[in-house]
């Protein structure tokens, strides 16, 4: 049985999302995207993926807003982690809060003991309402780039050492020799040589490898935060709330 649907301003419904919506959310993730770092990221198969996610019922862990004409205005879905994205045009009116309630309420009655997720850290609005829901800051990510007007050098190969890449990763016993900003810097030249003029790499603070991009050249395009919150169990909440109504 699906969660109850948040109070909502007048002239919004909540439905949980199909199949069929695919299109029109990755349309509304667009515009949030192109709103916030001027060009967008996501494609339709990113939206496919996360309704493809193993454990996730579209019609319990889902739930999109559409305004009085038909159009999407937001949309969540919370599965162990959770995203919401309100289209900056329908913004200020409180549909984020209250899919933030109902996302913590379907986790909660999932039995899930925590709720995470990640927002962009220029996105000060977000920040502040998840900061004030109690949520902590847990990973930071970035998105680095590097611009390649001109042909990238590369150096002679190291005698001594040797490392594998997947993304980039250099075995231990081989570090702190330059291999990793050799392999980066062929990895330049190449899409260069290819035509391509920006680079990107995404990485996140558990890594501890930012200083190694930011070394080679790279630079933050944008960075986002992944926040926690603890969750109590539903039967707790509205113990809670039967002793505060008495």
């Amino acid at each position: 049985m699906p969660d109850p649907t948040p109070a909502l301003p007048p002239g919004y419904r909540a439905a949980p999302a199909t199949i069929q919506d695919i299109s029109s959310i990755h349309r509304l993730v667009s515009a949030c995207e192109r709103e916030m770092h001027g060009q967008a990221r996501t494609d339709p198969g990113g939206v496919a993926a996360v309704f493809a996610r193993p454990g996730l019922i579209l019609e319990l862990d889902t739930l999109l807003i559409h305004d009085q004409a038909g159009r999407l205005a937001a949309r969540a879905w919370v599965d162990r982690r959770s995203e919401v994205d309100v289209h900056p045009q329908h913004r200020g009116r409180g549909l984020g809060a209250a899919l933030l309630d109902w996302a913590e309420a379907r986790a909660r009655r999932a039995g899930s003991e925590q709720i995470v997720q990640t927002v962009p850290d220029d996105h000060g609005d977000a920040v502040t309402l998840l900061r004030s829901r109690g949520y902590e800051p847990m990973v930071t990510e970035w998105l680095l780039q590097f611009a390649m007007p001109d042909e990238p050098t590369v150096l002679d190969l190291p005698e001594t050492g040797e490392g594998y890449v997947e993304e980039v990763a250099v075995h231990r016993d081989h570090r702190d020799q330059g291999i990793a900003r050799l392999l980066l810097r062929h990895v330049f030249r190449a899409f260069h040589r290819q035509g391509r003029r920006t680079c990107t790499l995404a990485t996140h603070s558990d890594t501890g490898a930012l200083a190694l991009y930011l070394r080679v050249g790279m630079t933050v395009r944008h960075s986002s935060t992944v926040y926690r919150k603890g969750l109590r169990p539903a039967e707790d909440v509205a113990r809670n709330a039967d002793e505060l109504s008495r």
